[in-house]
């Protein structure tokens, strides 16, 4: 039996104990953090796989390809490019400018994120030489060579229309590639919130591509992306733009459409500032908020009590710019469809008054709505008064 000397020591050493612990703080079996790396050569992987990748690789190949055969003369020279191989189809005028032109494109080199390196990993030839071996460059010449057909004119047609801050691009192009370039020149163009997107529908009709078609294209880009709304054009050879856009910037519209044309000839050249056509359509709209152009009930006939008014729109329709547009309107008194008749031919009589007191017909245009567009309700007589009405709009550049 323990003596209470020694139950007093054991207490006592059980007090000065001291229980040291050391927290471990828990491990994962290996370091997540290890795998950064290979996650990231991943993404690299799978964005090279994407389509998009293909087509910058491609674009840069075949446009390393082009510059280097410009450079050397070879003109008579096509590169047909596959990711990063390009082989050259055409008919080289001697064995000589054949190896040069294939030299200059395995040369070739292009801007990447670490400096100019070579696009084109392979390149071989399908060259055309004729039924005959082709002669040595040092041979004499025998039968004179037949004289190559002129080749057909360049015809473009292609319409480029910016509204409502929608860039939508539609024509015709030979190749994938410059279609692919068109869309890149559009997109460089978007600027919120004046143009917030680029839509296409460009067909790509087969046949040799041609620089100045793609030159023509980043042409009308430039001009018509600097409007408010516009509409650039090329029928054949003739370019046209309609464009509205600030004071500030149209004449240098006008000059960049009309003197920098890269093909073709300019055949019209339309910028009005967006000011005068706010200006036009406010003073027309506040003179007509405090008196009416009159007609005879449930007719198109103009009131003889009309013909000072019709005199003072015909001098401020004077000043507008671009084409003016007589809408008409009715209350919901019958049927809609004598309403859209009744509304058409009341604008169309408006629209005869002006051009008797010295308007243009071609600065003219009528339009009617019926009573689709109601200022107040139908249901009083003051507010179906209202909603017979004639009134003025600026056409837009666009339309």
């Amino acid at each position: 039996m323990p003596s209470a000397g020694d139950t007093a020591l054991s207490r006592l050493t059980r007090l000065h104990r001291v229980r040291r612990v050391r927290r471990v703080p828990p491990r994962f079996p290996f370091s997540p953090f290890g795998l950064a790396p290979a996650l990231g050569l991943g993404l690299v992987f799978l964005l090279g796989l994407l389509p998009v990748a293909r087509v910058w690789i491609e674009l840069a190949t075949e446009r390393a390809a082009q510059r280097a055969l410009t450079e050397v003369g070879a003109i008579w020279a096509t590169p047909r490019v596959s990711g990063q191989w390009v082989t050259l189809e055409g008919a080289p005028p001697s064995r000589s400018e054949g190896a040069s032109a294939l030299s200059a494109v395995r040369e070739a080199r292009a801007p990447t994120l670490f400096g100019r390196a070579r696009p084109a990993t392979r390149v071989t030839e399908r060259f055309t030489w004729g039924d005959a071996p082709a002669a040595p460059d040092d041979a004499p010449a025998s039968a004179p060579q037949p004289t190559p057909a002129p080749a057909e004119p360049l015809r473009l047609d292609w319409t480029y229309r910016l509204a409502d801050g929608v860039l939508s691009l539609d024509g015709r192009t030979p190749d994938e590639a410059t279609r692919l370039e068109i869309i890149r020149a559009a997109g460089e163009a978007i600027n919120p919130p004046r143009i917030t997107e680029v839509r296409e529908t460009i067909e790509v009709v087969g046949g040799a591509p041609d620089p100045r078609i793609l030159s023509a294209a980043q042409h009308g880009i430039e001009a018509v992306s600097r409007c408010e709304d516009g509409v650039a054009r090329y029928a054949g050879a003739r370019f046209s733009l309609r464009c509205q856009a600030p004071e500030s910037i149209a004449a240098d519209i006008e000059a960049v459409a009309s003197t920098e044309l890269p093909f073709g000839e300019a055949e019209s050249i339309e910028v009005y500032s967006s000011e005068a056509v706010a200006s036009c359509e406010l003073s027309i709209s506040d003179f007509l908020g405090s008196t009416r152009i009159e007609f005879a009930t449930g007719s198109a006939e103009l009131d003889e009590a009309s013909a000072v008014v019709l005199d003072f729109l015909a001098q401020a329709a004077g000043s507008c710019p671009g084409v003016l547009r007589v809408e008409g309107h009715t209350d919901n008194t019958g049927s809609a469809e004598l309403n859209q008749r009744l509304s058409l031919a009341r604008a169309e009589a408006v629209r005869a008054a002006l051009i008797e007191r010295g308007l243009s017909p071609d600065r003219l245009a009528a339009a009617g709505f019926g009573a689709s567009a109601p200022l107040a309700d139908n249901a009083t007589e003051r507010g179906r008064a209202r909603n017979r009405r004639i009134e003025f709009r600026v056409v837009r550049a666009s339309e």
